[in-house]
This record gives structure tokens, C-alpha cells and sequence, in this order.
């Protein structure tokens, strides 16, 4: 008996066995055993594990490896993008041979990182916006930094180089090449007031500056070729440029080509209200008056020839400049975001006008053009080409609600009706063949009017813009109120919806009812609500209101006729049987006709 419980249990056994080892064979180990990875991820350059990084709890974030790291910049597909906050310091293990671009933007809690002599270039953006980020140490193995490394980094207060690097060095914090030619980066969170460039550099790179908002004066030695905008620097007052220097020279602060004859920068810190440029200057350059806030007036001479791209733009209280007759060029977006700019004229020369020259400005009600101006023209302060077939740009402050686009029309420029947020309605006639991108953004409550077989329907279909098309019918506006016209006798609501294409919604009322039923007639006053749009219909001859043409409309009009009986706008629209505008004894007598069956309406 014991032995066959044992061969029993011997049985068991090996059945048991038999069916877990397969199981435990195909058990990966380090998956049962490893710690939680979340924190811990793959940045190597190829994606084969040779460059790790591990955040731990108290915000450390190691990187060790050998080899390069990969560029990030896809954010929520980074490596650490989620947890960005959480890092507060970076310590970079010898082995790693790069910092990768945006490999640290955002990382806005970031203090202090420690990067080994193994690291040969620091990519694009790779400190962006490290807000807490104080100072940062170069070694000397480093032979590249990207001119944006240290964007927006606003608490930076000092880059320090190895004195053995040879290709950089670090003047006071500042970073230059090793001869110091060139000046890469000021930090941002510096609190000088002034600073003096050094006398050997010959170029300041873009960005150098960006965002200094302690420095109200830089000091321009000779040899400098090269000055970026500044425009960033909102607390500059002055840009003072050595006397022996042979490309700029400074006038009050600002500044401008040697000769004069172009202005290339005022500094934003200025607190005048109102600047006059100099006579003989023929050029305002690209940005020269950019974020210039302060300005309300700017006065323009005659020998201005031309106005380059972002000259006034985030100009935001400038609202009086008048463009010399000379201007022939304004480039784009030169009075962006001039936001009190109310009024604009355009002289007789000017032959180029970018399209986004006018983005942003919120106040502008009335862009006007010379008549003696060869190239463009304006109708009611609406910009076109002089041929009137291109509208160029429709001031986003004018106040109507209502515009009607030039049966001539057959290009509406890109950016021509952005942010027009009193516009309602636009109707754009069949001639339009064309709609360049970025319009009506913003125009939170536009409805396009436009035919059914149009390009106008197509673009308002493909961007999810209302439309409306009621061709079929007729409109007319009589003290505010919107009336749909021409609609036949014994017409179902049902019949009026298939005549009305629309992707808006549509609601009928009664009154103050509703009407659901689609076989209801419609009746002469009752409401048409299209999305925000609202008609009183008007049924021809209907003037009792029950949708049909009888003996009592006869009977209502005669009254009316005699002074008896006061008709509404919708009644008296209904009575106008000939379409002059006005009910009188030639209706009466058609309706007369229609009834004894000699005519039809």
C-alpha cells in the first residue's frame, strides 16, 4: 500500500515538474529581479543602451556611458519630458562625448550640472529655459557650443571656461573664443548695468544679448563688423560705439551705419515718447525699432526709401507715424502687434507690401492709400491690389459686422482677415478662386456667405468654418433686423431647409416656440436661426400669417391701404408683390390678379 502512494507521489510529481520548468526557462531573470526603471532611460545616440540616465529621488540626474547622446526636442517623446521639473542637479559620467540639442530645456529646477572632460560639443537649445540655472562650468575638452545653448536661461549669471580649453574662454562670465574675437553669450542673469565689449572682438553672434534686462548701456569697440538685434534687452537706453569704429556710429544712443543713411537700432529702454529720425537717413532697418514700448510717435523723413521687416513691430503704444511719400518697400511684419495704431496711410511709391506687415494690430480700422499709388488702393480702409483682384488685408479693428468682398476679387492674401473679431458676416462673391492660409483665425463668430458650386464653400468646409448659402432667396435689412425674402406660398419648413446649404445649425420659432414639425407651413414672422445668425421670414402675400395667399391678405392689405390696419416690416415685405421696396396699388392689383387666377406669384 506504501509503495503504491509512493509511486502515486513520484507521478505527481514529475507532472508538476514537467509543466513549470518550461515556465521557468522562459522566465527573463533580470525582469523578476530588476528594480523599477521608470526613472531610467536610454539616451544614447543609437539607441543601443551604450548612454544611460537615472533619476533618482532626490532629483540627481546621472548620466554614464560612452559615447554620444541622442538630440531630443519631440518633448513628450524625450526621455525625461514628464519629470523635467524634478531634476535639480545633472552629474555626467567621463565617457559621455556630448550634451544633445534641447537635452535639457525646461528643466526649469535645474541648479547646478557636472560635465566631464569627456564632452566635445554641447548642443542647440540644450539649457533652454533652465530658469534656476546660476552658473555652469566648461572643460577643457569642449571645442563646440551651439550659439543657442544657454537661450532664456535668465538667472545665468556666469559661464566659466577651463583656462586650458582652446577654443573658448570666459571673460568676467562671459563667453568669447579663445582670441576674443567673437562674443557668444552674455549671460542673462547678469546684474551689471554696463558692459564694455572687449576691444579685440569683431563679431557679436545672434542671440549674444537676448533677454539682459539689467543692461541699460553696451559699449561698441572699433573693430566690431557684426551687432545683432538687441531687442530683447528691454532695459537698454544706449548703444555707444567707439568714434574709430568704421561700420557704426551712435547718435543719442542710437544706433546707426556709419554714413547714416541706415537706422539699425533704437534701444528699447528709451523712455521718450516720441522720436524724429534724422533727415538723410534712407533705410529703418529689420528690427530697429522692435518692442521699442515706450514710443507713441515716430516721425519719418522724406529721404526714407525703405521701412525692412519687424521695424515697429511690438511697438504697443506707438499710434501716430506717417510713411515718408519716398517708401517704395515695407517689409514683413513691420507694425506687428502695434496694437494703438488706429490709422495708416500708404504714399504714392510704395511697390511691396508683405502680407503680415498689419498682423496683430488689433486698434487698426483704416489702412489708406494714395489714389496716385500704381500698385495698391483702398476701399473703406480695406487694403487691395489696385486692380482691386487681390484683398490684401482687412484691418482687424474696424467694428462692422458685416462685409461684402469685391465682386472683382479672385485672391484673398494669406493672413488677410485674422483675428477680425467683429466680423459676423463676409460674403464672398463666386470670383474667389483663391484663400491663402491663416484667415479667419479668431473670428470666433464668422459666417461665410457664399454660392454653392464655390471655392469659398470648399475652404469653409475644409476648415471646419460655418457657411451659409442662400441664393435661393433674397435678404434684406431694415433697422437692424435681417429678413429672408421670396419664399413661395404653401412652402414646408422642410421644402425651405433644402434650399438653404448650411453647416450650421438651424432653428425655426414661432414666437417663442419652437417648430419641429418639418411638413409645418412657413408663415410670414416667424424666426430663421442659422448658428448666430437670426431672419424673420417673409412668405409673398402672406400678410396674415398662416403661410398661404387668400381673401383675408386681400382684405388686410386693403385696409392697410385706407389707413386702417398697420402693417409690420414682415407683412408690408410680404405685400410687396412687385419688388420696389414699398407696398401701393400695383401690388393690390397683382394680388387682386393672382387671386382671380391671371397671374402668378
Amino acid at each position: 500500500m506504501k509503495k503504491i502512494k509512493l509511486i502515486s507521489l513520484t507521478l505527481i510529481f514529475t507532472i508538476i515538474f514537467q509543466m513549470i520548468v518550461p515556465i521557468l526557462i522562459n522566465i527573463d531573470c533580470n525582469t523578476v529581479f530588476a528594480e523599477d526603471n521608470t526613472n531610467t532611460w536610454d539616451i544614447s545616440a543609437n539607441g543601443d543602451g551604450s548612454v544611460m540616465a537615472v533619476l533618482s529621488d532626490d532629483g540627481t540626474l546621472t548620466i554614464s556611458g560612452n559615447g554620444n547622446m541622442k538630440d531630443c526636442g519631440n518633448y513628450e517623446n524625450d526621455s525625461w519630458w514628464n519629470v523635467k521639473e524634478n531634476i535639480k542637479n545633472v552629474l555626467i559620467n567621463a565617457g559621455v562625448t556630448n550634451i544633445g540639442e534641447y537635452a535639457f530645456e525646461y528643466c526649469s529646477n535645474l541648479v547646478s550640472i557636472k560635465i566631464p572632460n569627456t564632452i566635445t560639443s554641447i548642443g542647440d537649445y540644450a539649457f533652454d529655459e533652465c530658469s534656476s540655472l546660476i552658473s555652469i562650468e566648461i572643460p577643457e575638452s569642449v571645442t563646440s557650443i551651439a550659439v543657442p545653448a544657454f537661450s532664456s536661461c535668465n538667472s545665468l549669471t556666469s559661464i566659466n571656461v577651463s583656462e586650458k580649453n582652446e577654443k573658448y574662454l570666459s571673460d568676467k562670465g562671459v563667453l568669447y573664443t579663445k582670441n576674443i574675437t567673437e562674443l557668444i553669450k552674455y549671460p542673462a542673469g547678469k546684474k551689471e548695468k554696463e558692459y564694455a565689449i572687449s576691444n579685440s572682438a569683431t563679431n557679436i553672434e545672434i542671440g549674444a544679448f537676448d533677454e539682459c534686462s539689467n543692461l541699460t548701456t553696451i559699449e561698441i569697440p572699433e573693430n566690431v563688423v557684426n551687432i545683432p538685434s538687441l531687442s530683447d534687452c528691454n532695459s537698454l537706453t544706449d548703444i555707444n560705439v567707439s568714434e574709430n569704429n568704421q561700420k557704426y556710429l551712435s547718435d543719442n544712443g542710437v544706433l546707426y551705419t556709419k554714413d547714416k543713411r541706415e537706422l539699425l537700432m533704437y534701444p528699447v529702454g528709451k523712455k521718450e515718447r516720441e522720436y524724429i529720425i534724422p533727415e538723410g537717413v534712407r533705410i529703418i532697418g529689420f528690427d530697429a525699432f522692435e518692442n521699442c514700448y515706450n514710443l507713441v510717435d515716430v516721425k519719418i523723413p522724406n529721404t526714407v526709401i525703405m521701412i525692412y521687416g519687424r521695424a515697429f513691430s511690438n511697438c504697443i503704444n506707438l499710434s501716430s507715424i506717417k510713411i515718408s511719400e519716398r517708401v517704395g518697400y515695407i517689409g514683413d511684419f513691420a507694425f506687428s502687434n502695434c496694437i494703438n495704431l488706429k490709422e495708416i496711410t500708404i504714399p504714392d511709391g510704395v511697390t511691396n507690401i508683405d502680407p503680415y506687415v498689419f498682423s496683430y494690430c488689433d486698434s487698426l480700422i483704416s489702412i489708406n492709400v494714395s489714389e496716385n499709388n500704381q500698385k495698391y488702393m483702398s476701399d473703406n480702409g480695406v487694403l487691395y491690389t489696385k486692380d482691386k483682384t487681390k484683398l490684401i488685408k482687412y484691418p482687424a479693428g474696424k467694428k462692422e459686422e458685416k462685409y461684402t468682398i469685391s465682386e472683382d476679387v479672385s485672391i484673398i492674401e494669406e493672413n488677410a482677415f485674422y483675428a477680425c473679431n467683429s466680423l459676423k458676416r463676409i460674403i464672398i462673391p463666386g470670383s474667389v478662386t483663391e484663400i491663402g492660409k491663416r484667415n479667419f483665425y479668431y473670428c470666433d463668430s464668422l459666417m461665410i456667405y457664399c454660392a454653392s458650386a464655390s471655392y469659398a464653400k470648399e475652404y469653409a468646409i475644409e476648415n471646419n468654418i460655418r457657411y451659409i448659402d442662400l441664393s435661393k432667396y433674397s435678404q434684406i435689412t431694415v433697422d437692424n433686423n435681417k429678413y429672408l425674402t421670396k419664399i413661395s406660398q404653401n412652402t414646408t419648413i422642410s421644402q425651405l431647409k433644402e434650399k438653404i446649404e448650411t453647416n450650421a445649425p438651424i432653428k425655426i420659432t414661432k414666437g417663442e416656440q419652437e417648430i419641429t414639425d418639418e411638413n409645418t407651413l412657413v408663415t410670414t414672422g416667424m424666426s430663421l436661426q442659422i448658428g448666430d445668425e437670426t431672419y424673420i421670414l417673409v412668405v409673398t402675400g402672406d400678410l396674415n400669417g398662416d403661410g398661404k395667399i387668400g381673401l383675408t391678405d386681400l382684405a388686410n392689405f386693403k385696409l392697410s391701404m385706407v389707413g386702417k390696419r398697420e402693417l409690420s416690416t414682415a407683412t408690408t415685405l410680404a405685400g410687396d408683390i412687385n419688388e420696389d421696396g414699398k407696398t401701393s396699388l400695383s401690388d393690390l392689383a397683382k394680388l387682386k390678379m393672382y387671386l382671380v387666377g391671371k397671374i402668378t406669384i
